[in-house]
């Protein structure tokens, strides 16, 4: 798929660069890269936490200085 405008192209492993309709001619790695991300990007939920939650350590106890 041309990530440029999306149509549909008959490919082999052997093609090295995809030369589609809308003028676009780019490497089939960076194609599939971009087509990636997109798709990441449009289903990736905004809620879901990208960070793990910091530990929680057992309270400290205070310490009185004399």
């Amino acid at each position: 798929m041309c990530s440029g405008c999306g149509q549909l192209h008959d490919i082999t492993l052997a093609d090295r660069a995809l030369a589609c309709d809308c003028g676009l001619t780019i490497d089939l790695d960076l194609n599939a890269a971009i087509n990636l991300n997109r798709y990441r990007r449009d289903t990736l939920k905004p809620d879901v936490k990208r960070t793990q939650e910091p530990r929680k350590s057992a309270p400290v106890a205070p310490v009185w200085m004399a």
